[in-house]
């Protein structure tokens, strides 16, 4: 749900009406991260298709150890340690063609495990 919910805003589905995008995910080898490296594929494989997307998946998977320190990428050991996990996806979109101006980002998805304080977050 969270894949579908979070792809659906990125396709341009005015321009295929009544047209369905079928995306099969099977996670072979699970290292952690898991859900940051499923978007990921997903979007290539949109793009490899062909499918008109409003700009480019991000993602980034991070946890916060027990200490305090953030680890980014973290391994299925490190997800288990941690006191939060925390996924956000992010449509990298082209500016309007000036070359100097930063690319907006529109925040996708955040998903998140455990207790984050503001701060943190």
């Amino acid at each position: 749900l969270l894949l579908t919910a979070t792809l659906s805003h990125a396709v341009v589905l005015s321009l295929h009406p009544r047209t369905l995008v079928s995306l099969v995910v099977q996670v072979v080898d699970h290292d952690g991260s898991v859900l940051a490296a499923a978007l990921h594929a997903c979007g290539l494989a949109l793009i490899h298709a062909g499918v008109p997307l409003r700009g480019m998946l991000g993602t980034c998977a991070c946890a916060v150890a027990a200490d305090g320190a953030l680890l980014l990428d973290p391994t299925v050991a490190e997800e288990a340690s941690a006191v939060a996990v925390a996924t956000l996806g992010y449509l990298v979109c082209s500016t309007d063609g000036d070359g100097g101006a930063a690319p907006a980002c529109e925040l996708l998805l955040s998903h998140s495990t455990g207790a984050l304080s503001a701060e943190q977050h």
